[in-house]
């Protein structure tokens, strides 16, 4: 494996990781991963099945 290769491996699992916590953090302080308004989303049910009981 050559150099470059292990670059290029490191960048895209950089911006991977990057995405997978952005979407945990945004998870944890309640905003919704599509930054639409959830009232007409028909799959708000999938999110917020709790909030809905």
């Amino acid at each position: 494996m050559k150099l470059i290769d292990i670059v290029i491996y490191f960048v895209v699992a950089v911006i991977v990781i990057g995405i997978v916590y952005r979407l945990y953090r945004n998870k944890k302080k309640g905003e919704n991963a599509c930054g639409c308004g959830c009232s007409s989303c028909h799959s708000s049910t999938m999110c917020h099945s709790d909030e809905k009981k």
